[in-house]
């Protein structure tokens, strides 16, 4: 799935068809001094680990590193993205690129676009970046990117010292610190939001995960049995169909709404209409949404999502 692009490059989700360009990447000497030797030699190997260690992020979480690629011609030059690790109270991003892609910009365009991607698209306020002490030319990046260092430490499972680094928002209040309403309102927009594509923008599907409990369910109402999707099988389909030409120019908006909340969980029911162009022909309708949301120790997440498109749609 692709997730974000830039002048000269795009970020998507890694697949298996990455994984000769794992394994040059994972045993370039630069990866293994300032990373580590993750035994990554073949390409069994790198299949395994890209299923393990990037993949299932992807599913679980909406973020993750990706892999970025040169626009038009598709070659892989590196990775870059955003992860929660356990070692850190919050988001980092992170970046490695092979030898030959260094020196022309593209570590810094891509940490950009991640971290504008963080702000806009998942409502991050403060993202982390770590780092060796010997690796300077890393540390240029995270400098020139408007990232500061913030201490040293040595983070839990590992023996070296890391430098820490932070980017902060100006603009106030995350919002996990929002009131309950305010945050159901955004999550709800966010949601919607994730199907756009007008403009040529690229869908934000690949980011339902950061809204979603894993084990969220996604049933689509229907006058015979109900269908019912994880969010794989949700995904999937409406990933090709809005990022493969097919169905363009779409959006898809409420109309009116309504929120309940019960303590620890709740519910945002409303209307909705949506356009765009299928195969070329206009695409549109209405229909009703219902969202259902759980507090988490991270703010509210989606739980459940049952829709019902109009006869007419």
């Amino acid at each position: 799935m692709l997730v974000l692009q830039t002048e000269r490059l795009q970020l998507r989700w890694f697949g298996e068809q990455d994984a000769d360009f794992i394994v040059e990447l994972l045993n370039d000497p630069g990866w293994i001094e300032h990373i580590g030797d993750r035994g990554v030699r073949t390409s069994d190997d790198a299949r395994a680990w890209i299923a393990s260690r990037l993949v299932d992020g992807y599913w679980r979480q909406g973020i993750g590193f990706w892999a970025v690629q040169r626009r038009g011609s598709g070659e892989p030059i590196g990775l870059c993205g955003l992860i929660q690790r356990d070692s850190l109270p919050e988001v980092d991003v992170g970046y490695a690129f092979l030898p030959r892609h260094r020196g022309q910009g593209h570590a810094h365009e891509a940490v950009m676009a991640c971290l504008n991607y963080g702000r806009e698209a998942l409502g991050l306020r403060r993202i982390l970046a770590i780092t060796t002490p010997g690796n300077l030319a890393s540390q240029r990046v995270l400098q020139a990117a408007g990232l500061r260092l913030e201490d040293r430490r040595t983070l839990a499972g590992e023996t070296r010292e890391t430098l820490v680094y932070a980017w902060q928002d100006g603009a106030p209040g995350a919002l996990a610190e929002a009131g309950d309403e305010a945050q159901i309102d955004t999550l709800t927009q966010r949601f919607m939001g994730l199907f756009d594509n007008r403009g040529g923008a690229i869908a934000r599907l690949p980011m339902l995960p950061w809204l979603c409990l894993p084990e969220t369910r996604i049933v689509k109402a229907t006058e015979g049995r109900p269908e019912s999707m994880d969010l794989r099988a949700f995904m999937t389909p409406r990933a090709e169909l809005l990022g493969q030409g097919r169905l363009t120019e779409f959006e898809e908006h409420e109309v009116q709404g309504r929120t309940q909340i019960f303590g620890h969980m709740a519910e945002r029911w409303f209307s909705y209409r949506k356009s765009g162009m299928l195969d070329g022909q206009p695409h549109g309708g209405t229909g009703s949404k219902s969202l259902h949301f759980a507090r988490t120790p991270k703010g509210w997440r989606i739980c459940a999502v049952i829709w019902d498109d109009d006869a007419a749609a």
